[in-house]
């Protein structure tokens, strides 16, 4: 065992111990005259008189007074039994992950500041606050004069219901961690100025809201402690964090490999996951969702068990969750007031993954402070809000929320049902309760049902229901339905079995209604008040033959009405919804107008009137609707644009693609006059021959004018000055205007299918900075290079694309030059960390490729060492004559690499391509970097390179590898400085290096 030495000189000279000098020599002379003297003890005396006397120890006469030289021995000490108490492998413990997050809150400690600072821990039950709090106290409390540890606040607080007695019990810990401060009642000035020059480190681990009160008078005013000062508080409440002015950590889950790496901990005592086990693994670590509290607990009862008894214990936990997770999880809801406890029941029952800001409107409805709510909710890491905004909840949190609600074992009894043979059991039998506040089931998984008229009619407090399907009809009303509850705020019925709602159904209190594919005729009658109604959903109802007087609802927000073909009618009321924003109409093909009053809504955002094949006409105001930002009328029937649509200043997509009798486009239209339109797509307008000179949009990203019969192209392209997409595939212009040259950003231009141009000017695709697409054209002759030479000024990290394939008509020397051209580029790119790929029309591999081979779909070289090898330029050869190219496929190159002394290495280099109809063989040329860290790590010791070419595709679902589609192949090396070239082997071909 390793002994660990500080040596300490009092009133001793160090020196005078590494020379044996002084008293130490003395003593030294005095032992060799005895008569029993042991030259061998003696001279192990020196030695290790010498070494102590070199080490770095205390000195007394440089640290003084004596009090000073002892806390100095005793913080050294400290340390030294710290760190060897803390392991530097963070799997000895079981706590993966755990030195990351550790030194993460030691970062925002900022211990290196005097200022007195309040850290939180914050995170929901079991991910670890308590294990990072008391591994980070053990790290750093040697740094601080006085310091304490109070563990499971809520513990020693929950009994007591004073403030003083609280206050007291918190005292009284600090003083048994070794804080003595005293008792609050005798808090005296003397203590309070010793307090403020001594530097503290408190640990209060697991504080509720119920304990701030006691936990503020602590703490709250840090003026109380002495510089340097931190107070570190662990909790599942961030809002408490932020009462106490803290800075905040927050605990996230672990992500998948480090929960893998706890549950084998727990579950095998070793770091990784037995063979055999892993695919029950990974079912027991979805279930833990990256909770350690829950992969340690389930790992731990799986320890030692049988597959068998693996797969019960999982299929188990799905209805009966483990007791000591929940336990804890249970804490953080039992401190919720009654608004949270509601909400969060609906959120675990009902709103998980919804839109925020529509659970909070639905839940408004029903009468609760749902803004606060879900606000306290995520503070107390219960739910959070993701990046779309959308509700999220911990299965583990929503299953403890289940089980509460499960609580009561009577079906009838409980308020919420979210199990759809609950919910067959109820209906079945006809159990009518007055209890249910909501309903969500899945209909595909119970059986046939029939229901009869009465079966909602005394579940009145009935708020939510939701009865979704696959499509088919499980459940059917053979004697209609009486009524449905008042209560009603969210009705979702897909299948609707009906021609209409009940009539005795009272929507007043309704806010959603949603019923696609449903048998309804018509919604209900003219009398009906649905007052607070925001969104009706009826899409697909194919059924459905009118909508009612829509005046009545004046709250409507969303009208989606897209795939009701026989609805004819949309009825002028609809202009008095002043707060409508969605309005789509998509596919409804009887409808043959749209009433004018549309022009009223200043609110809608988006206009779908796609599919509407009958629709020939867009009202002329439509410019009116000053707020819409999507008009989509792709496939409609629609001849013209009104010209009142240059008003639209906030529109961003126009959508006019497939309106075949669209002939033209005013020009007042688009004359710089829709600043925020980002994407206008005309595509397939076979009717449409031009687009206005003067279109000045100066947001455009995509213009999509493909498949049209434009004869001759835009020469206001040039004036567009923000684009990354321009498509005119297979259109019937002869050349590119010279204004594309004024373009700053022409990324991508689809030329594919234009069968007329025979010169792509360099001047006109100067701009070009991404990707070029030309394939088909086949009269074509010559094309544009020097968007490849571009590519070492390139931004880092850049990939240019170049497709010709199936150009039969460019010249010899023209696709030479682009092929030498694209492997040059190749060459300096990848230095940038750029890419380079090419696909055009030939037979062989460029002659400035070193390693060729001009017959197979296989080579191998040897690399002259040492080397700075970076990557591989690859080229291949395919012929459709052998097989017809795959409409989308991947070639790869399977390179093994053979060091002298070292073991062989394998990587794949990989390159997707979409295939089209050819008759002729194609080249591509790509380029890729060597990424895999075992080859690098060796790379200057690699000295033969062997190389495989196959192409992967799909044919009828199958998955396909043919090594004969190659015809011929090369392999040029990239290295970081120039090379010259060497000696050809049995199957290298010697060429001129280019790198």
């Amino acid at each position: 065992m390793k002994q660990m030495i500080l040596p300490v000189f009092y009133h001793v000279d160090p020196t005078h111990v590494q020379e044996l000098e002084s008293s130490y020599g003395d003593a030294l002379v005095k032992h060799k005259k005895d008569p029993n003297y042991n030259s061998n003890k003696l001279d192990s005396w020196m030695n290790a008189l010498r070494t102590v006397g070199n080490l770095s120890g205390c000195v007394s006469r440089n640290i003084k007074p004596d009090a000073k030289l002892i806390e100095q021995i005793m913080n050294h000490t400290l340390k030294k039994l710290n760190d060897r108490v803390i392991p530097s492998d963070s799997y000895d413990d079981g706590l993966v992950g755990i030195n990351k997050r550790v030194k993460d809150v030691e970062e925002l400690l900022c211990l290196e500041l005097v200022d007195v600072q309040c850290i939180g821990i914050w995170g929901m039950g079991g991910i670890g606050k308590t294990t990072i709090a008391s591994k980070l106290f053990k790290q750093i409390y040697n740094q601080f004069q006085d310091k304490c540890f109070i563990a499971n606040v809520i513990e020693k607080l929950e009994k007591y219901t004073s403030f003083n007695r609280k206050l007291e019990v918190l005292y009284n810990a600090l003083n048994d961690g070794g804080l003595n401060i005293g008792m609050p009642s005798v808090l005296s000035s003397v203590i309070m100025r010793k307090l403020s020059r001594r530097k503290v480190l408190i640990v209060l681990d697991d504080v509720s809201d119920m304990d701030l009160e006691p936990i503020e008078s602590l703490i709250g005013k840090h003026a109380i402690f002495g510089p340097g000062s931190r107070i570190i508080v662990t909790s599942r409440d961030k809002q408490l964090l932020k009462n106490l002015d803290a800075k905040i950590y927050e605990v996230k889950k672990l992500k998948d490999d480090g929960a893998l790496k706890l549950f084998s901990f727990h579950a095998f005592k070793q770091n990784f996951v037995k063979k055999e086990f892993m695919a029950l693994s990974s079912k027991a670590i979805g279930y833990a969702g990256g909770n350690p509290l829950a992969l340690k607990v389930l790992g731990s009862n799986l320890f030692r068990k049988s597959m068998e008894e693996w797969e019960d214990e999982l299929e188990k936990l799905k209805d009966i969750p483990d007791r000591k997770i929940q336990k804890i999880l249970r804490i953080s809801y039992d401190g919720l007031d009654q608004n949270e406890k509601e909400i969060f029941l609906d959120i675990a029952c009902f709103f998980k993954l919804w839109d925020k800001n529509r659970a909070i409107s639905i839940l408004e409805g029903c009468g609760f402070h749902a803004k606060c709510g879900i606000s306290g909710l995520i503070d107390k890491s219960l739910i959070s809000i993701s990046g779309n905004n959308t509700l999220q909840m911990h299965d583990l949190v929503q299953q403890m929320g289940k089980d509460i609600v499960g609580e009561e074992k009577e079906i009838g009894k409980r308020s919420r049902l979210y199990n759809s043979k609950d919910l067959y059991k109820l209906l079945n039998k006809d159990m009518r309760t007055k209890r249910v506040e909501s309903i969500l089931a899945n209909m595909s998984q119970i059986g046939y049902i029939e229901l009869s008229s009465t079966a909602f009619v005394k579940m009145s407090n009935l708020r939510l229901l939701k009865l979704y399907s696959n499509g088919q009809i499980k459940l059917v009303l053979p004697e209609g339905l009486e009524s449905l509850p008042e209560e009603l705020r969210y009705l979702e019925w897909e299948n609707y079995p009906l021609k209409c709602l009940p009539s005795k159904f009272c929507p007043e209190n309704l806010v959603e209604l949603h019923m696609p594919r449903s048998q309804l005729e018509q919604l209900w009658n003219e009398d009906q008040f649905a007052e607070n109604l925001k969104v009706i959903e009826l899409a697909n109802s194919v059924d459905l033959i009118r909508i009612p007087h829509l005046s009545k609802s004046p709250k409507l927000e969303v009208l989606i009405f897209g795939g009701c073909t026989k609805l004819v009618e949309i009825p002028s009321s609809i202009g008095c919804l002043s707060k409508l924003l969605i309005l789509d109409l998509e596919s409804c093909i009887s409808l043959n107008s749209i009433p004018d009053t549309i022009c009223n809504l200043k609110s809608l955002t988006e206009l779908n009137v796609s599919g509407c094949k009958n629709l020939n006409r867009l009202p002329e105001n439509l410019g009116n609707l000053e707020s819409l930002k999507r008009l989509d009328a792709a496939e409609s029937g629609i001849t013209k644009l009104p010209s009142s649509i240059n008003q639209l200043r906030k529109l961003e997509l126009l959508d006019c693609s497939k309106c075949i009798n669209l002939v033209k486009i005013p020009s007042t239209s688009l004359n710089g006059c829709l600043p925020q339109l980002h994407a206008l797509k005309l595509k397939s307008c076979k009717n449409l021959k031009s687009i206005p000179s003067g279109i000045g949009l100066t947001s455009l990203q995509s213009l999509r004018l493909d498949y049209c019969k434009i004869f001759e192209f835009p020469n206001s392209i040039g004036s567009l000055s923000s684009r990354d997409r321009l498509r005119f595939r297979r259109n019937g212009f002869k050349s590119i205007h010279e204004s594309t040259k004024q373009l700053p950003k022409l990324w991508s231009p689809d030329l594919r299918d234009c069968k007329r141009p025979k010169v792509l000017p360099e001047s006109s695709l100067s701009s070009l900075h991404y990707y070029l697409c030309a394939s088909n054209c086949t009269s074509l002759a010559s094309a544009p290079i020097l968007f490849l030479l571009q590519v070492k000024n390139g931004p880092r990290g850049s990939v240019r694309y170049l497709q010709f394939e199936n150009c039969i008509n460019l010249y010899e020397v023209s696709c030479k030059n682009i092929m030498e051209c694209a492997l040059a580029a190749q060459l300096q790119s990848m230095v940038n960390n750029c890419r380079v790929s090419l696909r055009i029309a030939g037979s062989k591999v460029p002659r400035g490729m070193r390693y060729r081979n001009s017959n197979g779909s296989s080579l191998s070289f040897s690399l002259d060492g040492p080397h700075d090898l970076m990557g591989f330029s690859f080229c291949a050869v395919l012929d459709p004559k052998i097989h017809p190219f795959p409409k989308f496929a991947t070639i790869y190159c399977e390179a093994l690499f053979t060091g002298e002394s070292t073991r062989n290495s394998c990587e794949a280099f990989l390159e997707s391509f979409y295939g089209s109809e050819s008759q002729s063989e194609n080249v591509l040329l790509w380029s890729t970097p060597i990424t895999k860290r075992d080859i690098l790590d060796s790379i200057d010791r690699i000295c033969k390179a062997s190389f495989q070419f196959f192409v992967q595709y799909y044919d009828g679902g199958k998955q396909e590898i043919s090594e004969e589609l190659i015809v011929e192949c090369g392999v040029h090396p990239i290295f970081k400085h120039k090379r010259k070239p060497r000696g050809k082997t049995k199957d290298e071909e010697k060429k001129p290096a280019t790198s």
